[in-house]
């Protein structure tokens, strides 16, 4: 009994330190055991996050609702009249949708650097640190959601127009043209934006600077961008097809654990290009072990 108590008071004297041997050995492992440790955090931050994203889903909610039974009659009796109405309620959907996504550019900021505080093993309280860099990166993040949404809004307009111009139209070369030019641009925003938040946390750097660092780590990095993009993609569409059992993990917790991973991925190209970003000043494989030799050797990085 005395032992018992003993361990209770003093803790376990045979339980050895915990060390930098002890972090995970790359991301993936990193991913879980952030999510082991840091539980509650990122239910919290979720939590933040989803207030200023709220806005936005309540309007989608609402249009999907109301503008379900039009979508469904166009579809059914394919009438130019009709078509060319829904295109109009959707094209002024997405215009409104531009200052309710950028409201919610520092909310996100907030959310990416306490989380990768936490991915890189130090502390972080999800309520102070979310609100120290929301009033940090206010302008940057809501200058960029609102350019965002306005592309978003663009490769629409330009898209429907091409292809489903009213009258005799474009000529068929020109929508070709057209429709590749939006491909490309959405390709390269959708590569872009999976380094940008990661980047505006984590170096201070100038809009110019954040968009054309984050564009050249996409390109470099284009196997890794992709694979990120499709499997968001594939939650998305699970999540859709399965949305009365996926809604409430999205809601509570799914936010956070994209940036999480969107965070890691980009931890790991920035210690990759930390000799372009920092001039090699700046601590590599922060949260995770050193990396070891085959033999068991800490190799210095």
């Amino acid at each position: 009994m005395g032992k018992w108590f003993n361990k209770l008071i003093n803790g376990n004297p045979d339980k050895k330190d915990f060390s930098k041997a002890d972090l995970p050995d790359n991301r993936f492992d990193q991913f879980f055991d952030v999510i082991k440790i840091r539980f509650t955090g990122l239910l919290t931050v979720n939590l933040l996050y989803l207030l200023f994203l709220l806005p936005i889903l309540l309007f989608a909610v609402w249009v999907f609702i109301i503008g379900l039974p039009e979508m469904s009659e166009i579809l059914q009796w394919s009438d130019e009249d009709k078509f060319q109405q829904f295109i109009s309620w959707l094209n002024t959907f997405l215009l409104i949708c531009i200052p309710l996504y950028t409201v919610t550019g520092p909310a996100k900021a907030g959310m990416f650097y306490v989380i990768r505080n936490w991915s890189w093993g130090e502390h972080a309280q999800a309520g102070r640190d979310f609100w120290t860099e929301f009033k940090r990166s206010w302008k940057t993040s809501a200058l960029y959601n609102c350019l965002s949404a306005a592309l978003v809004y663009a490769c629409f307009f330009w898209t429907f127009n091409a292809m489903y111009a009213p009258g005799d139209g474009m000529p068929e070369p020109l929508k070709y043209v057209i429709m590749s030019v939006v491909t490309i641009v959405a390709v390269v925003f959708l590569l872009t934006d999976v380094y940008v938040f990661p980047l505006m946390v984590t170096y201070k750097l100038n809009f110019r600077q954040l968009l054309k660092n984050a564009l050249l780590i996409a390109l470099a990095q284009i196997p890794q961008a992709v694979l990120f993009v499709l499997s968001v993609a594939i939650c998305i569409v699970l999540a859709a097809l399965l949305w009365q059992i996926s809604l409430v993990v999205v809601l509570v917790i799914g936010f956070a654990l994209v940036a999480l991973a969107q965070m890691l991925l980009a931890n790991h190209a920035f210690d990759k290009f930390n000799n372009q970003l920092t001039g090699g000043t700046a601590p590599v494989r922060r949260g995770l072990a050193p990396k070891r030799d085959k033999l068991g050797r800490v190799i210095k990085e």
